[in-house]
């Protein structure tokens, strides 16, 4: 990943940027930190490499200077532009991406479709990776609680498909959701039924597309999970949420 570095005075900033077909992956912060990092699907490959080389034309512009490949590859050891795994940052920036613009769910499928289609085979199972452990992670009983009131009742696989819709809605919601379900229902009006069952097999879909092949879940990470936190009974469910229960239950 090609490294910049802009050292004046106090200020002492890295900016790596690295293009991968048609994406683009950016790492910037102060250095002797990890930093932020970007993560960005185009079109097509024009398209990202046209932005590559203007957002490196841009820090060049800022006085910033790129370091030599020997020293880039000391410092980018761990993550190297072979690399295929996607990040959970970058995982997310793909939920967020494909969502931009639109509130229906059906349409952020598809675009979220066009955008794996356009990563390698490791990518995708790595995208299905992070959405399995982005699952597991909200896997929990306050969290079916709240998918009970909003929804009106909420099965065993009920439950699944509301944590599909939950993390379509993006990061930030997914993360006041486990933060506090209450916020699960801050977009949704009373009488609306949210769940998002598709969204489980765009990985699949993918890297069946891509690759001709059916062994997905051969291929595909495993990832365990148990529901977590004390379990309640349907009569209730509304006690421990008022603040739902009083907005869903009209």
């Amino acid at each position: 990943m090609p490294r910049f570095e802009f050292i004046e005075g106090s200020s002492k900033k890295f900016y790596e940027i690295s293009l991968r077909e048609s994406s683009i992956t950016i790492r910037f912060g102060k250095i002797g930190t990890e930093g932020q990092q970007n993560f960005k699907v185009f079109d097509t490959p024009q398209e990202a490499k046209k932005e590559y080389e203007s957002l490196i034309s841009q820090k060049t512009k800022k006085g910033y200077v790129k370091v030599s490949d020997e020293v880039a590859a000391v410092k980018d050891a761990g993550d190297q532009a072979s690399k295929k795994e996607l990040s959970k940052q970058e995982f997310w920036a793909l939920i967020d991406q494909s969502k931009r613009a639109t509130e229906d769910v059906e349409e952020q499928l598809e675009k979220l479709r066009e955008m794996l289609g356009r990563l390698s085979a490791d990518e995708i199972l790595s995208f299905d990776m992070r959405f399995n452990e982005a699952m597991r992670d909200a896997y929990r009983w306050d969290l079916w609680g709240a998918a009970y009131i909003i929804n009106g009742g909420c099965s065993d696989d009920g439950f699944d498909y509301f944590l599909g819709w939950l993390i379509a809605q993006g990061q930030k919601y997914y993360e006041a959701a486990l933060a506090d379900p209450n916020n699960a229902g801050s977009k949704v009006e009373p009488g609306d039924f949210v769940e998002c069952e598709d969204i489980m097999y765009v990985a699949a879909e993918a890297y069946e597309s891509l690759t001709g092949k059916n062994d997905f879940t051969d291929v595909a990470v495993n990832v365990q999970r148990e529901i977590q936190g004390e379990s309640w009974e349907e009569e209730h469910v509304d006690k421990l949420f008022p603040k739902l229960a009083k907005k869903f239950s009209q």
